[in-house]
């Protein structure tokens, strides 16, 4: 019998609004669903998109993360993929008459070497459920000696979802509209929105291969907590950077410089076996935590610089991961999706455990968050506009409020001790100011003596003959100059009015910080109130033809903008600043003109790059 012809044969569609469905067909769709059907008796029906149908099981107790429940589960007829959105009443004197709701629903991935259609005909299919209520690993076994030929039992395995004391009744209402029985009985309006379970179904996804390599969205910096129902507000980790990329099972952490630090945090290596998904890319921090659960860098810098940290090690300091972000998944380019969006498929697709966790977020009350954070001595938190799309570079549409005020700064040289049992006495401290490195103040606090010989000897590697400050700055004792390729992350009280540090203490050395993006700016001269952006500004566009190119320049007013070609990404920034003030054309105004110029009009062009400052100038 065909696939479907069962559930056809049971149903008069003309007179049930269940869907009648398409044929079987081949596919890669890997979701399943419970419904929770208050039909002749109360029951809870399991489905497995598999080989193109959804393959049912009526579970009259309902699923249980207790691991030592075994729920009957009677195998039903093949309904079609799209039943797995249906939520409503049967009428009266229909096959299954009564109220159908969504109860849960997700991906699901199949354990073992065999597919899940081999694993069913061999009477026994082990899985990873990631739904909003069930999640992690259960197996469905068929009863060898059953006279009826159609009974199975599910059980939950042992793991980091099991839950003994897991009651059923305590976890109701539709994950589709958040209604109960009653309320889709009576037709009332849905309460809330679906989360989205599948890439494609997000805002803004993107078909694409992935990505060779992603920089980080980076926030700027403000003084004024604030609320808003436009932005959501999260902890602010004081730990590591670190995009993760995971294909076929491999995993590659980089830091915010590029580099891979994957084999310094080696208990992380399993984070792919904790996501429902195959091709990802994250964005999270490693953090090390106290034993109040706060992210504790000091404790951090213990890791950081150890490319092989042993046993005793790992079990001393163990580090987190916290996602906070989702930029690829399975075959879609995320970037171009709301944050909001994005966040609530990472959530979704992660099983949370001691190791790698969810970044979650408050939604609009941004005050209380921080006052929050303030009274419980943590560094800071960050606000990130809902709406938001991902863009590889800093931005105000995520802002960061510290409480513990602390920099990254550029180690430009070091002071003599005025003891001899010092190797140096202070560190001399920068931040670029364009492309010159303006003195900020010297450290001289926050060593020990292992910190001393450590920096002691990467400074004399980096010894230089010149100043590399934009001036020669003033010292208590006579300095040395080293090449500004450290970084320093530094505590500090407060900026006196010539933007030189206030009591500063020297934490640690950032591998992960390029010295360029150690900006006065960002540091120093806190961003204007974040909601006042005007919402035309916030869109940052990605490009991919060139009808949606010059659109832009002829027609646009955003700010920036990204052109994707040919799997190339250009940016292109400072749209509407003005290059000619006495007629008023902006930087748009003459991209716009070399855009309209045939190929063979602009030879000079192949000659190499041009600045469009050398041009404006020429």
């Amino acid at each position: 019998m065909p696939k479907l012809e069962e559930y056809r044969r049971k149903r008069r569609f003309d007179r049930t609004p269940e869907p009648s469905g398409k044929d079987a067909r081949p596919t890669s769709e890997n979701t399943f669903v419970v419904q929770k059907h208050a039909a002749r008796r109360l029951h809870y029906d399991f489905r497995l998109a598999i080989n193109g149908t959804l393959k049912s099981w009526a579970v009259p107790k309902g699923p249980s993360l207790s691991s030592g429940d075994k729920r009957l589960a009677v195998q039903t007829e093949d309904h079609p993929l799209e039943y797995g959105g249906f939520e409503g009443k049967i009428p009266e004197g229909s096959y299954g008459a009564g109220t159908v709701m969504v109860w849960d629903r997700g991906t699901f991935h199949v354990e073992g070497n065999l597919d899940a259609m081999k694993q069913l005909e061999r009477g026994e299919i082990k899985f990873n459920l990631n739904g909003e209520k069930l999640r992690d690993s259960f197996v469905l076994v068929k009863l060898k000696h059953s006279e009826k030929g159609n009974e199975w039992l599910m059980i939950k395995h042992k793991d980091a979802a099991e839950d003994s004391t897991w009651n059923i009744e305590e976890h109701d209402g539709s994950v589709l509209t958040g209604r109960t029985l009653e309320e889709i009985a009576q037709e009332l309006p849905p309460k809330r929105r679906a989360t989205p379970i599948h890439a494609a179904e997000l805002q803004g996804a993107r078909k694409s291969a992935m990505p060779s390599r992603v920089e980080p969205m980076l926030a700027t910096l403000t003084d004024r907590p604030f609320s808003d129902p436009n932005w959501l507000f999260e902890i602010k980790w004081d730990g590591v950077r670190a995009l993760t990329r995971i294909e076929n099972g491999a995993l590659t952490l980089r830091s915010r410089t590029g580099s891979d630090i994957g084999k310094r945090y080696p208990e992380l290596a399993s984070l792919p076996d904790a996501l429902g998904a195959r091709q990802v890319i994250l964005d999270g921090e490693i953090v090390a935590l106290d034993a109040r659960g706060h992210s504790d860098f000091e404790r951090l810098q213990e890791r950081m610089h150890v490319r092989a940290p042993s046993e005793n090690l790992l079990s001393q300091i163990p580090v987190v991961y916290f996602a906070f972000d989702l930029l690829y998944c399975d075959g879609y380019d995320l970037r171009e999706t709301p944050l909001l969006d994005r966040k609530q498929l990472l959530h979704r697709l992660l099983r949370t455990s001691e190791r790698f966790r969810y970044s979650d977020h408050q939604s609009e009350h941004g005050k209380e968050l921080f006052a929050l954070a303030e009274k419980n001595g943590l560094e800071g938190i960050v606000a990130k506009r809902a709406d938001s799309t991902y863009v590889s570079d800093r931005s105000p549409y995520w802002v960061k409020l510290k409480i513990t005020k602390t920099v990254d700064a550029v180690v430009g040289g070091w002071t003599e001790s005025r003891t001899f049992a010092l190797p140096f006495g202070s560190l001399l401290l920068g931040l670029y100011q364009g492309k010159k490195l303006r003195f900020i103040g010297h450290v001289g606090s926050g060593f020990d003596a292992k910190k001393l010989k450590e920096l002691s000897s990467k400074l004399k590697e980096l010894a230089a003959p010149a100043c590399p400050f934009d001036t020669v700055p003033e010292t208590n004792e006579r300095p040395s100059w080293v090449s500004p390729v450290l970084v320093a992350r530094v505590k500090f009280s407060g900026w006196t009015q010539e933007h030189s540090l206030r009591h500063p203490v020297f934490l640690a050395l950032r591998e992960d910080a390029r010295p360029i993006d150690c900006q006065l700016e960002n540091e120093a001269a806190p961003a204007a109130d974040p909601t006042a952006v005007r919402a035309r500004e916030f869109v940052a566009r990605v490009l991919h033809t060139k009808a949606q190119i010059e659109a832009e320049l002829f027609k646009g007013c955003s700010e920036t903008v990204t052109i994707e070609l040919d799997g190339k990404r250009l940016r292109l920034s400072n749209l509407n600043k003005v290059y000619f003030p006495e007629s008023g054309y902006t930087k748009r105004n003459l991209l716009a003109y070399y855009s309209a110029w045939p190929t063979s009009s602009c030879p000079f062009f192949a000659i190499g790059p041009s600045s469009c400052a050398a041009i404006r100038t020429a």
